[in-house]
């Protein structure tokens, strides 16, 4: 992330100015810091969710300490040089690309079904203890399992999806609006950058920055798009 800030703000206020070339580069180090903790709390939570099962202690304790593993997982590999980070780096794009072929071809082939909601999500199983009583307290029901609706492909799904509606945060149980779905989305896309932090690895880094840059632009927001459309052509409101 240093070599982040340094580079970036090095290549803009030579082409901008100082003052211009530094705030961009502090606003695109401090990005890549918060982008590093949802990257890894992102992953730990797909992790559980989809390799768990229940057959690991899973508090927001454990998955603090889970995080703090895979965050010296990498500093072991950033500690191992450029070259072991730009292999591993090369192996994990084509890990994703595969896992992001599949996930497409799932959403073709898979018709509609009932995807249980996960158990962490407490405000879903919080009811009235006397269901007759609105006025009652709350308690969560977890005896039950609650399901939403897995459409498959359909566009009417997609038209109901097509406006927007923030509804609350499970995690924190406040009500999302732009600003927080721009501040989650602006440090998902800092990662099409990690090209040119990298410039002192690259033969000509004159031709390959421009290049590399701009088509990690145009893949980025192809795949983002296509995975936005895909969602909402497929998964219920609820869901």
């Amino acid at each position: 992330m240093l070599a982040a800030l340094s580079t970036f703000a090095d290549m803009i206020s030579r082409s901008l100015g100082p003052e211009f070339g530094g705030a961009i580069g502090v606003l695109f180090f401090v990005a890549n810091v918060f982008s590093c903790a949802l990257y890894i709390s992102g992953f730990t939570e797909a992790l559980l969710n989809n390799l768990g099962n229940g057959q690991f202690p899973d508090s927001p304790t454990w998955r603090f300490f889970y995080c703090v593993l895979v965050s010296i997982a990498l500093l072991i590999l950033s500690l191992l040089g450029a070259t072991i980070f730009a292999k591993t780096a090369l192996f994990t794009f084509i890990l994703i690309s595969i896992c992001y072929s599949t996930w497409i071809f799932s959403v073709i082939v898979d018709g509609p079904m009932q995807v249980p909601i996960p158990k962490v999500n407490t405000p879903a199983y919080r009811v009235h203890e006397n269901a007759s009583d609105p006025n009652s307290p709350m308690i969560v029901m977890l005896n039950q399992t609650l399901t939403s609706n897995y459409t498959g492909f359909s566009f009417r799904t997609l038209g109901d999806n097509m406006f927007t509606n923030y509804t609350m945060d499970y995690t924190t149980e406040r009500q999302t609006d732009f600003a927080l779905m721009f501040a989650i989305i602006f440090s998902g896309v800092t990662g099409l950058m990690a090209g040119a932090n990298m410039s002192g690895e690259l033969a000509r880094p004159s031709v390959s920055i421009p290049r590399g840059t701009v088509q990690a632009v145009l893949t980025t927001l192809f795949v983002y798009i296509m995975t936005a459309f895909l969602m909402a052509a497929t998964s219920s409101r609820h869901l």
